[in-house]
């Protein structure tokens, strides 16, 4: 024919059918030896992926044949000898999970062994080498970097220098800005939550202080305090809890206060409040 022809039934050619080309969109089947100048395979696979016929052929991305074989595409076997084994070795997939795979003979899979995160991965092994089927990843939490951290107590702020700190870890922090205390710190995917804070001043306690010249006590006034502090240059606490004076351990000096903060006391003192208070303790800060 020299047109176009339709054929509803079985064609049947008993000589040599010659032409220019055959356009062919669904299976061609041929019982006898097919004999070409070349052969061009256009279905593209990966090496270690499932296929559902042994068999078929197909190629890669770089145009080499493939075959399937036990239900996995693989390559041709090297020559001169067996297809290589796949040895044991470390996987990093997905966002951040890790685990090992153990050697396994060509043309098997392998399953991962978590090491890091959690989820599941499955390779193939094809003439030596690991190739991704299937799996997920749920990344491990992350820990939480060195950072200063600061907190209150009743009387006094606190800070101090965490260290590198792995998720779901609790450490103690102390104070390092001159006060006393500490914190509980612990990390939570990357973010430090603190706990039991306790925080107090840094005091420095001198017994018996005495005025400038070193010889007369000085009497319990804030401003005597603070004047005395100074000298030693730090500062006064006057809060009642660490300014401990005569009068509570107690010891009175009957008397008055006079210009150089000293407690003047009278000659005949038989009994008080008539006179002033000694300090016994001055407590300072740094």
């Amino acid at each position: 024919t020299t047109g176009n022809s339709t054929v509803g039934g079985t064609l049947g050619v008993t000589g040599q059918a010659n032409m220019n080309g055959i356009n062919n969109t669904g299976s061609l089947s041929n019982t006898g030896n097919v004999t070409a100048n070349m052969m061009q395979l256009n279905s593209v696979v990966t090496a270690g992926n499932g296929c559902s016929q042994n068999g078929m052929q197909a190629r890669t991305t770089t145009g080499s044949v493939i075959s399937c074989i036990g239900g996995i595409w693989t390559p041709p076997v090297s020559t001169g000898g067996a297809a290589a084994n796949c040895s044991t070795t470390s996987i990093t997939f997905g966002a951040g999970c890790q685990g090992t795979l153990v050697s396994t003979t060509s043309g098997t899979t392998q399953s991962v062994a978590m090491t890091s995160g959690s989820g599941y991965a499955n390779y193939s092994c094809s003439n030596g080498s690991w190739s991704f089927l299937s799996g997920s990843c749920t990344p491990p939490p992350a820990n939480c970097s060195s950072q200063t951290l600061s907190w209150s107590g009743s009387t006094a702020s606190c800070s101090g220098v965490s260290p590198a700190i792995n998720s779901g870890q609790l450490v103690g922090v102390n104070s390092t800005n001159g006060n006393i205390g500490s914190v509980s710190a612990y990390c939570n995917n990357g973010t430090i939550s603190m706990s039991s804070p306790t925080c107090s001043v840094q005091t420095t306690n001198y017994n018996n202080p005495t005025d400038s010249s070193g010889q007369n006590p000085i009497s319990f006034n804030p401003n005597n305090l603070a004047i005395f502090c100074q000298s030693k240059g730090k500062n006064a606490i006057v809060s009642s809890s660490v300014a401990r004076d005569a009068g509570k351990d107690p010891l009175v000096v009957c008397g008055t206060i006079d210009a150089a903060l000293k407690c003047q006391a009278y000659t005949n003192c038989t009994s008080w409040p008539s006179g002033c208070y000694v300090i016994k303790v001055a407590a300072c800060t740094p």
